[in-house]
């Protein structure tokens, strides 16, 4: 999870600085935003159970 979590915060991290440069309106600019969003979603769904129930951790499992 910790590994997803990465992976999805990078890129909405570059693509978030990038947005703020560039043209607002453009085709380049929509996708951008889109994948942002995927991005943040990915980052919310890994983050949301550990937020909900701080004593459980996805590493071990339903039975920790």
């Amino acid at each position: 999870p910790a590994a997803i979590h990465l992976a999805a915060v990078a890129p909405a991290v570059a693509i978030g600085v990038a947005q703020l440069f560039m043209t607002k309106g453009t085709r380049l600019h929509k996708l951008m935003g889109w994948s942002w969003v995927l991005a943040m979603v990915v980052v919310a769904c890994i983050s949301y159970p550990r937020l909900a129930n701080p004593g459980f951790n996805p590493s071990y499992g339903p039975w920790s």
